[in-house]
């Protein structure tokens, strides 16, 4: 081991790295979104096939009649979808939920925005694309969406603790420090429980006369302000995109 390695840290070096093409999905999900996709395009449900497993050979299978459905390894997704097409094979698949690549552009994409939870336990970004419609589109679906989050659902939300206006945390002046704003308060009584709260403030906090909480919320407004200001850039477009906007404003 290397100095000042621990043992945990020794063993982790060994353990094979996870990709996304380790990333195997939930049988209950599959079987969702497989529900979903013979209901919306009318599917013989006993075509569908899974090509893709673990050290498998996807082109080695007989695609005859078939349907795929089927979540690929992400590395070579555009090599997968470009083989199924020129071969006219109908497919329906998992898709990383982060890029619109340029092969992706000649199918249909149906974007989620949600995460799927592998069996592996990795959260991977997940949309889907097909070429069942038979025209290349970009389409967000909250039908898959909603079938993502009934079977991962958002974390728990809690209510945001807002403070009265004459309690003041560490984080409060920091906010206004950050954009250049003083605020120097000497008068103060130290808070570290509200019995209404019935929790502790966390990192403590002060209580302050009318008067600096009146500066502060002054503060605070600049702050904000400041901060909106902030230099935003939106690129000029160039020639070649603006054509691109005159051809596609022709077809509506």
């Amino acid at each position: 081991m290397a100095k000042g390695e621990t043992y945990e840290e020794f063993v982790e070096k060994f353990k094979p790295k996870l990709t996304t093409d380790d990333c195997y999905t939930p049988p209950d999900l599959f079987e969702a979104v497989k529900n979903y996709v013979v209901e919306r395009w009318g599917i013989d449900e006993s075509k569908i096939i899974r090509p893709f497993k673990p050290n498998g050979d996807y082109k080695a299978e007989d695609y005859t009649d078939k349907v795929v459905l089927d979540n690929p390894p992400f590395s070579i997704a555009s090599e997968i979808w470009r083989y199924f097409s020129e071969r006219g094979i109908p497919f329906f698949l998992w898709k990383n939920g982060l890029t619109l690549q340029k092969e992706a552009l000649n199918h249909h994409v149906l974007v989620t925005g949600r995460e799927m939870y592998a069996t592996n336990g990795a959260r991977v970004p997940c949309d889907f694309i097909t070429n069942l419609s038979g025209k290349p589109c970009v389409e967000a679906c909250p039908e898959l969406a909603k079938i993502l989050k009934d079977h991962f659902p958002d974390k728990q939300s809690y209510p945001v603790l807002k403070l009265p206006r004459n309690i003041l945390r560490a984080s409060d002046f920091g906010k206004i420090a950050k954009q250049g704003l003083a605020l120097k308060v000497d008068n103060f009584e130290r808070v570290t429980k509200l019995s209404e709260y019935k929790k502790g403030v966390f990192g403590g906090a002060i209580i302050v006369s009318d008067l600096i909480a009146e500066e502060y919320e002054k503060a605070k407004a600049r702050a904000e302000e400041k901060a909106k200001a902030r230099e935003q850039i939106t690129p000029a477009l160039d020639d070649k995109a603006l054509e691109l906007i005159r051809i596609v404003n022709s077809r509506e």
